[in-house]
């Protein structure tokens, strides 16, 4: 419930649900050369300065062995982002079977060498302070080697899991990753006291080794961060877009409206004469105002049924109703939409002839066959007009009985009124249509 109203009050709030996009995706991968380099570096530095530390402290020698993970993880993680950066391919078959190791796993949850290598290294690095160096040597290099690590673990996990796999709508993330995810600010706090709270050190420092294990937990919050700045991008690119598509959508429809309707008016006195001619202008100008509801829609594209509603809906208006529609149907292409298109119009204004006050059209399929009901309280028609020669009735039913379809009229079945129902056959290939309306 917590998670709604923030939701409700800032869409941003909630990311654990939301970080998931292309867009997203495209931003966190974008960065990542660069990221990797920059967060290896301090890696090689933390390693060096846990190395220092263990020197300084008069550790035993064979406790830089355990420090060997790490760095080398860290160096070839380096490697791999400075040629991620300047997109080049290492020439030495290691480095090179290192970096396609790297690539391959770009986008999935996938371990990589580096990865494997710095994880292990990570244990090896938190270690050392408490465990591996001198109890009675210096307190302060032992604290710095554990700052260290520290240090090197929390950079380690974010970048793991701030990786474009995280962010992509293709892989599947487990629900167990994700909880990970979520907490591994708190679970690397727990692991480190875990690790150091039964560590020999002095009387008094104990505060102080807490407040590093503690540190940790900053990881969560950086993650978290991330994510959100993710999505804010993401909602104001998304603004950004739909206001340059409703400005592009503006200037097209002001541009070609007065022309189309020009031509239709003159073509609408011959339209018995050429009537490929007077359905060709029909349908650009009808394609014009459905483009022109993409205004208001950015969501949808311009193969979505609903955007042609929009010039009905305008149409009616202006006789001081609006049908109501129901569409339950996927995108329309090509020649199923030129039909749809002439036959909604067709239909919906003999309702408006007949003085309807009260219009639903629904659009559906069924079978291979799309088929379209107009509902109506208008007047019933008269015996001799049904499909009369020279009406556009007559017209719609041609068209449709060449798509091997049907145009019927019956009572509506449950109350006054009537229904009309058009259906043809449905093509299956996308990309065909757009000839004439025969």
């Amino acid at each position: 419930m917590l998670c709604t109203e923030l939701a409700m009050r800032d869409p941003c709030a909630v990311t654990l649900t939301n970080r998931r996009s292309d867009f997203a995706f495209r931003i966190i991968a974008q960065r990542t050369a660069d990221q990797v380099v920059r967060a290896t570096a301090f890696r090689l530095a933390m390693v060096t300065v846990a190395a220092v530390a263990t020197v300084a402290g008069d550790a035993k020698w064979w406790t830089l062995l355990i420090l060997l993970p790490a760095g080398v993880g860290a160096a070839l993680g380096h490697v791999v982002g400075r040629h991620g950066v300047s997109e080049s391919t290492p020439s030495e078959r290691l480095l090179a079977y290192v970096v396609s190791s790297v690539e391959g796993s770009h986008g999935r949850h996938e371990v990589n060498i580096p990865g494997v290598l710095e994880g292990l290294g990570a244990i090896g690095i938190v270690v050392v302070g408490p465990w591996l160096m001198d109890a009675d040597g210096p307190l302060g290099w032992r604290l710095v080697a554990l700052a260290a690590g520290a240090a090197f673990a929390t950079s380690m996990f974010y970048n793991a899991f701030v990786d474009p796999a995280f962010y992509t709508v293709y892989d599947p993330e487990p629900i167990l990753l994700r909880l990970l995810r979520a907490w591994c600010g708190p679970i690397m706090a727990v692991l480190m006291v875990g690790i150091c709270i039964f560590a020999p050190w002095p009387a008094g420092s104990l505060p102080i080794v807490g407040l590093l294990c503690m540190a940790t937990m900053v990881a969560s919050s950086r993650i978290h961060e991330t994510d959100r700045i993710v999505c804010v991008a993401a909602r104001e690119g998304d603004v950004e877009k739909n206001a340059g598509r409703s400005e592009t959508v503006r200037s097209l429809h002001s541009l070609m409206t007065l022309p189309l309707n020009q031509a239709r008016e003159e073509l609408a006195q011959f339209k018995h004469q050429v009537p490929h001619a007077y359905d060709a202008i029909r349908i650009a100008r009808s394609q014009l105002d459905e483009f022109g509801a993409l205004e208001d829609t950015g969501h949808w594209d311009v193969d979505w049924p609903g955007s042609l509603v929009g010039p009905l809906r305008r149409m009616t208006r202006v006789y001081g109703f609006l049908p109501k529609f129901n569409i339950n149907l996927g995108p329309l292409y090509g020649d199923d939409r030129n039909v749809t298109r002439i036959v909604m119009n067709d239909l919906v204004t003999n309702a408006l002839d007949a003085r309807a006050r009260n219009v639903s059209v629904t659009l559906e399929s069924a079978a291979n066959c799309l088929v379209i009901s107009v509902d109506d309280d208008g007047r019933p028609f008269p015996p001799d007009t049904w499909c009369a020669p020279g009406t556009s009735l007559a017209r719609l039913e041609r068209m449709l009985r060449a798509r091997h379809g049907s145009l019927s009229l019956k009572d509506h079945p449950s109350g006054p009124g009537k229904r009309v129902r058009a259906m043809w056959e449905r093509l299956e290939d996308r990309h065909t249509g757009g000839g004439r309306i025969s």
